[in-house]
């Protein structure tokens, strides 16, 4: 039995190795892909852990990413939808998406206000942006 409850740890630990190898490959297309498979991962494994990790990992993304790479995570963002409730680390991951807004390209400004909707749910309680 302790074999079995340590397989479903495991799988996921690599999803999520998975994942992130996805995130980071030079490929635009294989980021693509892997921003697309977050709301199965999320609905796989509604872990607050879990799902904290991968949003983390998603807002780095939309800060460093391209406008392409964005978009498709404002859109993961929303299909994710009542498993966002499980993030806790709100603050952080407002900072990462919000040092977007800053920049002077009108399409990556968009996006930040369609990822910050999003997110309305796990807003930190300081409502201060800067």
């Amino acid at each position: 039995m302790a074999a079995e409850l340590g397989q479903p740890a495991s799988v996921s630990t690599i999803q999520l190795q998975s994942f992130e190898k996805g995130l980071r490959s030079p490929s635009l297309g294989e980021q693509l892909s892997t921003v697309v498979s977050t709301a199965s991962l999320v609905r796989a494994h509604p872990f607050p852990m879990y799902v904290n990790t991968i949003v983390v990992r998603l807002a780095d993304a939309f800060k460093d990413g391209t406008n392409m790479l964005r978009l498709a995570i404002a859109r993961a963002l929303l299909e994710c939808g009542t498993h966002l409730s499980l993030v806790f680390s709100g603050s952080e991951i407002f900072k990462r998406v919000l040092s977007v807004s800053h920049s002077n390209d009108p399409v990556a400004r968009a996006m930040t206000l369609q990822v910050l909707a999003s997110l309305a749910p796990i807003a930190p309680e300081n409502k201060q942006v800067g």
